[in-house]
């Protein structure tokens, strides 16, 4: 079975890369992937908090996807709503990178842009045209949600698809 068949039907085997999704979580993100993908082939995907970018594979290895912007200040902890510090160790943009190379292949990621700042500090022109898929995926605190999603706004297209992840309580 092919990548747009796989993302077509949500086989959420497609994550080969480490995620904190869940398998609903991955099941629905791959819905939005093949929507977006078939409404404008070519999109760009725009993610928030990429961590390892288990969310970001699926994008990379389907050919409908022209370009991925992943920003990500890359703390070594961040709060979260559920009263608990979430520790990251080793996160960087070149762990990302060649995990994902190892995943997708050499020179898999040319299609990957990665900012390691906040949303706030991206400017559309940075961000370029054509996002219409974006996740965020950062701290999961109101307050840091809010704010990526008001900034977010102005890095898409018009007609685009903002998603959140479902935390676990």
């Amino acid at each position: 079975m092919g990548i747009e068949s796989r993302v077509a039907t949500g086989d959420v085997s497609m994550f080969v890369v480490e995620s904190q999704t869940s398998p609903n979580d991955r099941r629905s993100l791959l819905r939005l992937q093949n929507l977006v993908a078939t409404g404008w082939p070519g999109y760009a995907y725009l993610e928030v908090g990429s961590h390892v970018g288990g969310s970001i594979f699926p994008h990379l290895v389907d050919r409908r996807c022209g370009r991925i912007v992943s920003i990500d200040p890359r703390p070594a902890a961040q709060p979260d709503e559920r009263g608990v510090l979430f520790p990251y160790n080793d996160n960087s943009a070149e762990r990302m990178l060649r995990i994902l190379e190892r995943a997708a292949g050499a020179g898999s990621t040319a299609k990957l842009e990665v900012f390691t700042t906040t949303t706030a500090s991206v400017r559309p022109t940075e961000a370029g045209p054509g996002v219409r898929l974006a996740l965020i995926d950062a701290e999961h605190t109101n307050r840091a949600a809010f704010a990526d999603f008001a900034s977010v706004l102005r890095l898409v297209e018009e007609e685009a698809v903002i998603a959140f992840p479902t935390p676990t309580f």
